[in-house]
C-alpha cells in the first residue's frame, strides 16, 4: 500500500497489506484499513478486521469482527473511528442486523454500540448508511420492498435515527414517513448519506417506465440532524447519478458545504445526452452549475463506468477508475 501526500506528491508510506484490504481513513501518520477475509460469503469460517496502521507499517490495533460480520461504513471520529457493522445469518445473505459501533482510536476499544432497530422491534434492513456533523451521528435505515410482476416496483422506507456521538445515546427517531417509489430493483441506485454543517443529504436516482420509456431523475433529500425534521428537498428531472454506492464516488461532501455530483443528462425523451458537474449548497439546497471540466474531452470521463471524486487542497481529485486511471484536478 502506498500514501502520498496530496500537495506535494511525497511518498509518506509504503508496507504490504491483503489483497482484500480496503483503505477506510489515512491522516495524523496513520492508515486504518477494513482487513475483510479471503472468502466474504455464507458459511465462510475467516473473520475480518478493522485494523490501524502507522505509516512505517506497525499494527497500532486490530479490532476483529464476529463471524458473518464486516464494516460496512467507516467514518474518523477526531482520532477515533465509528463503524456500521452488519451482521448476516448462516442462512442468507440478505436483510442483516447492524450495530452502530465507536471504536478507541488508542487501543482499538469499543466505546459504545447501539442497535439499529425500529420501534415494533424491526431490527433488519438491507442497507444503512451513517454520517457526523455538529456531535451527531445520523443513521439513516432503509427498507426496500419489491412487489412482483412486469411492472415491479420498489418501495424505499427511510427510518432516521440521531445518536449522540459522545456516548451512544438516541437523540430523535423518525420512522420513515415519506417513501421514494423507484421501477428498480437495484439497491445500488440508493447512495450514501452525507453530512455537514448541522444537515444530512442523501441522494436517490428515481427510475420512471421501462426500457425506452424509461426516465431517469435524481431526488435530494436534506434534513435537520438536531431532530430529524426536513430541511429541503430536490427532484431533479433528467439526470442520473451513476455508482452511487461507490466510496470514492461520483459525490464528494467538501468542507464549505457543497456536495459536488458528477452525472449523466438525458431528455425529455429518455436519451442520453451527455455528463456534467454541478453542486448543492447542503444546508439551502442552493445549485451551483452544471459546468464541464476544461481541457478534458468528454468522451474521456462521461461515459467512463466507476469514477471517484474527492477533496483535497485547493480543489477536487476526480479518478477515472474504471476507464483510463486519468486524474484530473478541479479548483
Amino acid at each position: 500500500m502506498l500514501v502520498f501526500d496530496t500537495v506535494s506528491g511525497r511518498l509518506r508510506a509504503d508496507f504490504v497489506v491483503p489483497d482484500t484490504a480496503r483503505v477506510v481513513s489515512v491522516g495524523e501518520g496513520r492508515v486504518t484499513i477494513d482487513l475483510r477475509p479471503a472468502r466474504d460469503e455464507p458459511g465462510a469460517t475467516e473473520r475480518g478486521a478493522l485494523s490501524r496502521f502507522t505509516f512505517g507499517g506497525e499494527t497500532s490495533w486490530r479490532f476483529v469482527l464476529d463471524e458473518g460480520c464486516r464494516p460496512t461504513e467507516v467514518i474518523p471520529v477526531g482520532g477515533d473511528v465509528l463503524t456500521i457493522v452488519s451482521c448476516y445469518s448462516d442462512k442468507s445473505h440478505v436483510d442483516p442486523r447492524h450495530r452502530l459501533v465507536r471504536i478507541g482510536g488508542g487501543d482499538g476499544r469499543p466505546l459504545w454500540s447501539w442497535q439499529v432497530r425500529r420501534d415494533g422491534g424491526v431490527e433488519r434492513f438491507e442497507q444503512v448508511s451513517v454520517g457526523v456533523t455538529d456531535g451527531v451521528a445520523v443513521v439513516d435505515a432503509r427498507e426496500i420492498r419489491r412487489s412482483a410482476g412486469e411492472a415491479a416496483e420498489t418501495t424505499v422506507t427511510h427510518n432516521l435515527a440521531g445518536i449522540r456521538v459522545a456516548d451512544g445515546r438516541p437523540q430523535w427517531w423518525l420512522p420513515g414517513e415519506d417513501r421514494t417509489r423507484l421501477r428498480s430493483g437495484d439497491p445500488g441506485e440508493r447512495g450514501p448519506l452525507h453530512a455537514a454543517a448541522g444537515t444530512a443529504v442523501f441522494a436517490e436516482n428515481l427510475r420512471t417506465g421501462t426500457g425506452d420509456e424509461a426516465r431517469y431523475s435524481t431526488a435530494l433529500r436534506a434534513f435537520d440532524v438536531r431532530t430529524g425534521k426536513k430541511s429541503w428537498s430536490r427532484d431533479v428531472p433528467g439526470i442520473e447519478v451513476r455508482d452511487l454506492n461507490d466510496a470514492p464516488g461520483p459525490q464528494a461532501l467538501l468542507r464549505d458545504g457543497r456536495l459536488f455530483v458528477a452525472y449523466r443528462e438525458s431528455t425529455a425523451t429518455g436519451r442520453f445526452d451527455g455528463c456534467a458537474l454541478t453542486a448543492w449548497d447542503i444546508t439551502t439546497g442552493e445549485r451551483h452549475g452544471p459546468f464541464h471540466p476544461a481541457g478534458v474531452p468528454d468522451e474521456e470521463w462521461c461515459l467512463t463506468r466507476s469514477l471517484g471524486a474527492v477533496e483535497i487542497p485547493g480543489g477536487v481529485a476526480v479518478h477515472l477508475k474504471g476507464g483510463t486511471g486519468t486524474i484530473f484536478v478541479l479548483d
